[in-house]
Parts: structure tokens; C-alpha cells; sequence
């Protein structure tokens, strides 16, 4: 598979991120109108929630998914009326277990608890013949959302549940079982939590936390380090053989809780691990990309190489750059920058990988064209283009 070639346009992103928040028990505002124009883009993308606690519901007596309901009768967030309003197309329905006692007895207990709930997410779907169908892979949902239902994957938040028997993911993953992180509030068998008022006593995750990490790379159940330590999460980027992800975490520097994670959390060669620092005292709060990027854009495709406008720029290294190729382009007129964003050569990408490439003689051929194109270019072409990748 070939990734695009990715021009930026800025050299700024805005990150979100998630506060405590108080649910007060008055009617809730009006939703803003959304015009046209934002629906249509919005409707173009295939919009999921990493995060859906709502299974919690589904064992109350007289609760359904399918029935409207109000967060300040029932504290519930998500239905699917709602869902069609807000136009989200799916999420990950998770199994959650608060942590208790690391005993046979407690293990046990989490174990019935969790696999109680796994068979509540399914009856759901069971019961819900037009509106919600089990996903196990991102065609799967892909498929549901062109038949006109809601896709539902299932994650696991806190895999204490699997007590020592790691044989057991086997049995969730059959259940249907996709994301899993190890750890909740407290630490447990698996791994340090973030929140743990003790502290930590792995530094990181234990010799069963690192098995249990191998094993769901084995199965193809994605890592999530939501409320896990900091050491959990390096170890897990070293680690795991495929992406790991952050379903409901955000950045420190928006909103400073352990939870939440560095802007950069890893170093780079020199030790260097700025955490919301500016890059120039004083500059411009954004920079824009002066190439004519979407003339680049249309003659890479013209010569058969991937590429599409990105409007997304990183919070690190590549916004870094960019920010600064644009303080140069200031302060000496005539000139022109920008930021292409290239994939990596096959030789860097382990056998059987997903992860998109393209050769080192198509990487210098595109590189050479967008130069080319940007010599050539006086005004950009004016047709739409840009996505978030």
C-alpha cells in the first residue's frame, strides 16, 4: 500500500481536550444550528466515539438504546436518537470493571462481571434489528454504514477482569473484542495507573502487563493506554508491534491531569521534550504554507503518485518545522515554503506490515515535481481539497 504524500497547509492544530465536568440537573441548551455547508462536510467522514460507556445501561430495567433519553434523568449520554442527530455513525462500546481486590476471589468476581457485560453488548445487538450491527473490522464498519445502521465494536477499559489467565482474552476477543486498555483508577497485575494514590509499584507494566501486551498484538486487539502512567505509555509505543491509541485522554498543556498526555512523550535524538512551549517568543500565532499545495497536489496525481492537502498539522516536531520554514519565508520576501509530509521507504517497515510506502525513486520523483510545480506556480489553483488525516 502506498501512503499519500501529504502537503500542509498550516502549521498550527487545536487539540481537545476533555475536562471534569459537572452534569447540573436543568434542561439542556439548545444545540447550535449547523449550517449546510459544515453537515456536508461532516457527513462526508465516517464518524465514530473511541469511548462509549452507555453499556452501563443496558442491564436497567426499562432502559433501550433505541428510545430518546435525557443525561439529567438518567445520566446517559448516548442513544440511538441521538446518535442520528449528532451524526455519529458508531463508537466502541466498552465493558468496564471498576478495580478491586488482585485475590482469586476479586479476579473471579471481575471476570463474571466483565463477561456479564460482553453478553449485555450483545443482546443489545441482538435486540436492536435495524439499528445496530456488531463490527469487527473497519470494512465491517464500513459496510454497516452504507446499510443505513449503527457499527459497534466493543473495547475493554481495565483488564483486571482477566486476573492471571491471559487465555481469557482469547475468549473476549471471540465475543467480539477489538480495543483493550490494561489499567483503570488504580494499579493492578497488569500494569501502573496514572491516578493511583499509592503510586506506582511496576514502573510501568509487570512481566504478566508485558505478556498480556503480546498477546493482544497476537489477536489484533488494539493497545489503549487511556489511564494509564506515563511509563506505561513509552513502553507501549516501544512495544507493540502495531499503533497503540489514547481513546479518551488529552493534552496535559490544554488541561493538566495525570491522565492526560505530555504533548511530547517521547524525547528526540538530543533529549530534547519541549511540553507547550512556544516556538518563538513573541511570533504570530500561526504560520501559513506559501506553496501553491494544491497545484503540487494535482500534478503528483497526474503522475500516478498519491497525495491529498492536508489541514492537519502535528503538536511536535513537524508543526516545529513548518512554523519555522515560515518565520524564513517572512523575513525574506521572494521566497517560498511549505511542509510535504513523505511516507517511509519498504526497507523501514517490518514484513506483513499495513503500514503504507513508496519507494525511494517515487519519493525523489514526487519531491522533484513539487518543486518543479512550485517554480512554476504563481497562484495556486482555486478547487476545493483538504482533509484531516
Amino acid at each position: 500500500m502506498r501512503r499519500l504524500l501529504t502537503a500542509l497547509l498550516a502549521s498550527t492544530a487545536l487539540l481537545g481536550g476533555a475536562a471534569d465536568a459537572q452534569i447540573k440537573a436543568k434542561k439542556p441548551e439548545a444545540p447550535p444550528a449547523v449550517s449546510k455547508a459544515d453537515k456536508a462536510a461532516h457527513d462526508k467522514y465516517l464518524t465514530l466515539d473511541t469511548h462509549l460507556d452507555t453499556p452501563t445501561h443496558f442491564a436497567r430495567p426499562g432502559w433501550n438504546i433505541t428510545d430518546r433519553h435525557e443525561v439529567e434523568h438518567d445520566f446517559s449520554q448516548v442513544d440511538l436518537p441521538r446518535m442520528n442527530e449528532g451524526g455519529l455513525d458508531g463508537g466502541f462500546f466498552v465493558i468496564y470493571t471498576g478495580q478491586g481486590d488482585l485475590t482469586a476471589a476479586g479476579y473471579e468476581y471481575a471476570r463474571n462481571y466483565a463477561l456479564r457485560r460482553a453478553i449485555e453488548i450483545r443482546e443489545m445487538l441482538a435486540g436492536t434489528k435495524t439499528g445496530f450491527e456488531l463490527a469487527l473490522t473497519s470494512d465491517d464498519a464500513r459496510r454497516i454504514n452504507k446499510a443505513g445502521k449503527k457499527f459497534a465494536f466493543v473495547s475493554m477499559e481495565n483488564s483486571w477482569p482477566l486476573g492471571e489467565d491471559l487465555t481469557l482474552l482469547t475468549t473476549f476477543h471471540r465475543e467480539g473484542l477489538r480495543m483493550a486498555g490494561p489499567v483503570h483508577f488504580r494499579n493492578n497485575q497488569l500494569a501502573d495507573s496514572s491516578t493511583d494514590p499509592k503510586g506506582k509499584i511496576w514502573n510501568g507494566y509487570s512481566p504478566l502487563g508485558l505478556r498480556w501486551l503480546a498477546e493482544a498484538n497476537r489477536l489484533g486487539i488494539v493497545i489503549d493506554v487511556s489511564h494509564a502512567s506515563d511509563d506505561v505509555v513509552d513502553q507501549s509505543v516501544a512495544l507493540s508491534k502495531v499503533p497503540i491509541i489514547a481513546s479518551h485522554s488529552g493534552p496535559k498543556a490544554v488541561y493538566d491531569h495525570p491522565r492526560n498526555l505530555d504533548d511530547a512523550r517521547i524525547a528526540d535524538n538530543d533529549g530534547d521534550q519541549p511540553i507547550d512551549a512556544a516556538i518563538e517568543e513573541g511570533g504570530p500565532a500561526a504560520r501559513f504554507s506559501t506553496l501553491p499545495v494544491k497545484a503540487i497536489v494535482a500534478a503528483l496525481i497526474e503522475a500516478g503518485l498519491p497525495a491529498s492537502v492536508s489541514l492537519t498539522a502535528g503538536s511536535f516536531v513537524c508543526n516545529h518545522v513548518a512554523y519555522l520554514v515560515g518565520g524564513a519565508v517572512e523575513r525574506n520576501p521572494g521566497l517560498r515554503g511549505g511542509f510535504i509530509h513523505v511516507p517511509a521507504t519498504p526497507d523501514l517497515v517490518p514484513p506483513g506490515s499495513s503500514v503504507p510506502t513508496m519507494t525511494l525513486d517515487e519519493l525523489e520523483r514526487g519531491i522533484r515535481l513539487a518543486i518543479m510545480t512550485a517554480v512554476r506556480t504563481t497562484t495556486d489553483a482555486r478547487v476545493p481539497g483538504g482533509s484531516i488525516h
